[in-house]
């Protein structure tokens, strides 16, 4: 048995880790590689957003408890991801640059700073500020954050106040 197969999509011979399993197929893989059925995938989307809405909202109707409860498990073994992901798509919309910000690199900056809000000291409801904000040009990445509390980060708003050298506003 060959190492390699031909994807039907690309014309081009790929190595068998790049084909999903499929047990009804003879070789017991897919015919088109990951990335071709990715992009078919895409495209059906694409061409066909009622139908994959309807199949979403069918699934749930008949499934919600389930689904709830995988979600409810997601976040339980994944805190802080949720709003990694959230930062991620405000700083996407508002066209900001950066690396983006992992959830272990903001952990390690709150307990560098405590896991308390660098304007009061409250621990309570800690959120991550841009120093710079993004509606200014600020950057996603770990160097432009720093921790305050959700009264703080709002009564700062889109003003530049870097709290991280002094612990009070300067």
């Amino acid at each position: 048995m060959s190492d390699r197969k031909v994807c039907l999509a690309c014309r081009e011979p790929k190595p068998l880790t790049d084909f999903c399993r499929r047990s009804a197929s003879r070789d017991g893989l897919q015919d088109y590689c990951k990335a071709c059925t990715a992009e078919r995938m895409r495209e059906y989307r694409r061409v066909h957003p009622e139908k994959i809405k309807q199949r979403n909202h069918d699934h749930y109707v008949n499934h919600g408890d389930e689904v709830r409860e995988q979600a409810r498990k997601w976040h339980e073994e994944h805190p802080g991801a949720v709003m990694m992901r959230n930062r991620l798509y405000k700083a996407q919309r508002a066209g900001a640059g950066g690396k983006g910000i992992t959830v272990a690199e903001w952990d390690q900056t709150l307990e560098q700073y405590g896991r308390t809000c660098l304007a009061c000291g409250s621990t309570e409801h800690v959120t991550m500020d841009h120093v710079v904000p993004l509606s200014r040009g600020g950057r996603h990445e770990i160097a432009n954050t720093q921790p305050l509390c959700a009264s703080c980060n709002a009564s700062k708003g889109t003003k530049t106040i870097d709290y991280r050298a002094t612990g009070t506003e300067g």
